[in-house]
């Protein structure tokens, strides 16, 4: 599975699995059933493993992020890593998303601290209709929107 198919990710120059692999249930309830520590560092692994190099995660995924920080932040270099914005830091899945540019940069300031990740300066929001929060976003944080 080494020689999975690769893509063009959007206008980043950022090359991704067509194959990516979605943290969600890393997380464990009430998003997804009960998963270990050892059992979530052993798919992780064997994700990256495989080939398979872009992973995405939510701030209200539970422990999915700190469960990425603590077992593969040391293999950084083989992975695209997305997280949603919207989402508010400590409320759970369900939650109302809150698009305001404070608290999408306290989202993904709060997900680089717990992924141990380091500031990356590519950012993408999913729904066309938040393009101006991006450009805004992105600029008051000194990152040109693409």
């Amino acid at each position: 599975m080494r020689d999975l198919e690769r893509r063009q990710f959007g206008r980043t120059g950022l090359s991704v699995t067509a194959l990516g692999f979605g943290a969600m249930d890393l997380g464990g309830p009430p998003a997804a059933n009960e998963i270990s520590d050892v059992e979530a560092s052993r798919v992780l692994n064997i994700v990256l493993d495989s080939g398979i190099n872009f992973i995405d995660t939510a701030v209200c995924y539970g422990t999915s992020e700190a469960r990425i920080g603590r077992t593969i932040s040391h293999r950084r270099r083989e992975f695209i890593l997305a997280t949603k914005c919207g989402c508010v830091p400590g409320m759970p899945m369900g939650t109302p998303h809150v698009h305001t540019a404070a608290n999408i940069r306290a989202g993904v300031e709060h997900s680089l601290r717990t992924m141990a990740q380091p500031a990356d300066p590519q950012s993408q929001l999913s729904s066309s209709r938040w393009a101006w929060l991006n450009s805004k976003l992105l600029s008051t944080a000194g990152h040109t929107a693409r």
